[in-house]
């Protein structure tokens, strides 16, 4: 029997609960104790052991919408709606993953062209951490003075979007914005990056602002679940299993 398709709602979180894209935490009454899994994010702090990721009692995952090309025609609409002069850029330029296929959606909106950069791993994932890569431009190239776009699903900590800047800007081309479904970071709505001619300030331009509390490892509010192993490092990959603990647990 067929599945119903998703519905479209103005608050793209709302769409992509109906995609089954929404992971939260059950917890238990008052004092919150956590009947499910904490989810590793990509974002990372330093510490005197290396770079760690932070956690998050919720995970927003873009590829259950993105398998669906009428939401991502959808989420391009919303953003272009509320930020017409993106009309102007010349590029979509998409960061992976989450960014590439909705920077294609955006490029058809726009009439402009669209790019991609991909990952270089640098090291493997294990069963403390999540997989370490850098970001190349290898398929595509950027052309003189291209007006550029920087296309992702979700913006937290802007790390990967230093990165992707700092990969994509060549050529005399420049950055106009960063765009996104969802910016879940508690403050930022500009980024602060340090480019070839000095820092830069880009404004992120985002559906939706959600700050969304993320922990590090060392946190009192998880440091149990982290000795624990209460942890799921790779969320897209064990999607079946956190959305099977929500469903137990009635959310």
């Amino acid at each position: 029997m067929p599945q119903l398709m998703p519905q479209l709602y103005g608050d793209p979180l709302v769409t992509l609960a109906d995609c089954g894209g929404v992971y939260e935490c059950p917890k238990l009454g008052g004092n919150q104790e956590r009947l499910g899994q904490l989810a590793g994010l990509a974002g990372t702090y330093e510490t005197p052991e290396g770079p760690k990721h932070f956690v998050s009692d919720e995970y927003f995952n873009f590829a259950m919408g993105e398998q669906y090309p009428y939401v991502l025609d959808h989420w391009a609409a919303q953003l272009i709606s509320l930020y017409p002069h993106l009309l102007t850029v010349d590029v979509c330029v998409g960061a992976p993953m989450g960014g590439i296929l909705f920077a294609g959606a955006l490029a058809r909106a726009l009439n402009c062209r669209v790019i991609f950069l991909e990952k270089k791993i640098t090291a493997l994932a294990t069963k403390h951490s999540r997989e370490e890569s850098k970001l190349v431009l290898k398929r595509h190239e950027v052309r003189k003075r291209d007006r550029l776009l920087l296309v992702e699903d979700v913006c937290t900590n802007f790390s990967t979007t230093a990165a992707a800047l700092a990969a994509a800007e060549v050529n005399n081309a420049e950055f106009v914005a960063i765009s996104c479904i969802l910016n879940r970071s508690p403050e930022v709505v500009f980024s602060t990056w340090d480019g070839a001619d000095g820092e830069r300030i880009l404004p992120v331009r985002s559906i939706k602002h959600r700050p969304t509390k993320q922990y590090r490892q060392d946190d009192p509010a998880v440091a149990d679940d982290i000795r624990g192993g209460n942890v799921v490092w790779e969320p897209k990959g064990d999607w079946v299993r956190l959305q099977a603990v929500m469903k137990e647990y009635g959310q």
